[in-house]
């Protein structure tokens, strides 16, 4: 089913951005330091994005397996 295989894909995404930002979190200097890199908020948009889409396509993977198998 290529929605599975969609989902699995934003899942992996998603999974490396969290190890790229938990990386420049956990090894930034000290707390005084309230400035992050800008490319660590895109990342947590696009992380964000990709859990959203995980969910959809979970949420439609019912509705396409009716469809596929109609046309066996």
């Amino acid at each position: 089913n290529p929605v599975f295989y969609l989902k699995l894909a934003l899942i992996g995404t998603a999974m490396t951005l969290l190890r790229r930002m938990s990386r420049i979190i956990f090894t930034s200097g000290p707390a005084t330091e309230p400035e992050f890199p800008p490319a660590l908020r895109r990342w947590a948009i696009a992380s964000l994005v990709c859990w959203a889409g995980a969910i959809t396509a979970g949420r439609l993977l019912a509705y396409t397996y009716t469809r596929l198998t109609q046309s066996q």
